[in-house]
């Protein structure tokens, strides 16, 4: 008989010192979670939690142990224990499942919140699509992303509007964007960070405007100390078009990721 069953493990030792003032400082940085009690897919009481079974665990009783609630966890522990009759046991250290895509209902709105940031679900395999609509209903989502930047508000990724905006240009076309792109695009022998790589997509003036200071405010750290590859997931857009992503498939659970979980 197959079956997954999720438990909640607290750290065994925690210095008390500067930690917990770190951690309160974390918790005002992303600002007041007020989560309901008997929210879906959040354990009780206190550490260590256990969401579902009891706290006397024996291993032996497991075929296989997977370490993490969060999506990839969640989705080998099921096909684990669906597909290959395994009982599988589940544990995490937070309080909840879902991992970073974990959402409830604000207490006092009602509004749906994410707890680490928005996730926004895409792809073009429909064998990945297949699966997940398998466990859950989801709605479209074209995500669109504004920037203030000068005193207005542009599209992000840079199109030819977000150009035109910033530079003072009257692109119009596709051609007028790839001439003017080309124009502007540093060249490199050898691309070797960030910077570079914003620059020889961008060129110098939207990489000023746009992505110098954005990687800081994210990370603290300059685009010129960062790998080529995390400025390099940006798009730019040789048209109107203001999705942040253009796939196949963009979507977002109906009623969450906790949900879905």
């Amino acid at each position: 008989m197959s079956s997954v069953e999720v438990k909640a493990i607290s750290e065994e030792s925690k210095q008390k010192t500067g930690e917990e003032k770190n951690k309160s400082s974390r918790e005002n940085q992303r600002g007041d979670h007020h989560i309901p009690k008997n929210s879906p897919g959040v354990a009780p009481g206190k550490e260590p939690f256990v969401y579902q079974g009891d706290k006397e665990t024996k291993l032996s009783e497991y075929d296989v142990v997977v370490v993490g609630a969060g999506l990839s966890g969640a989705v080998l522990a099921r096909k684990l224990a669906i597909e290959q009759k395994k009982r599988v046991l589940i544990i995490e250290k937070r309080n909840h499942i879902g991992g970073n895509c974990f959402d409830y209902k604000d207490e006092d709105t009602g509004i749906l919140m994410n707890m680490y940031g928005a996730h926004l679900f895409f792809t073009d395999h429909d064998r990945v699509w297949d699966y997940i609509k398998d466990h859950s209903t989801w709605k479209r989502w074209e995500h669109e992303v504004v920037g203030k930047i000068d005193g207005q508000f542009c599209p992000i990724p840079p199109n030819v509007t977000t150009v035109n905006m910033l530079c003072g240009a009257q692109l119009k076309t596709v051609e007028d964007m790839d001439k003017w792109l080309a124009e502007n695009q540093v060249k490199y022998e050898k691309i070797t960070n960030g910077e570079e790589m914003a620059k020889s997509r961008v060129g110098e003036i939207l990489y000023e405007k746009i992505f110098k200071y954005y990687t800081y405010k994210q990370w603290k750290k300059w685009p010129r100390d960062m790998h080529p590859s995390v400025l390099a997931r940006l798009p730019c857009r040789n048209n109107h078009d203001t999705r942040y992503k253009n796939r196949k498939y963009m979507a977002l659970p109906k009623d969450g990721y906790t949900q879905f979980f």
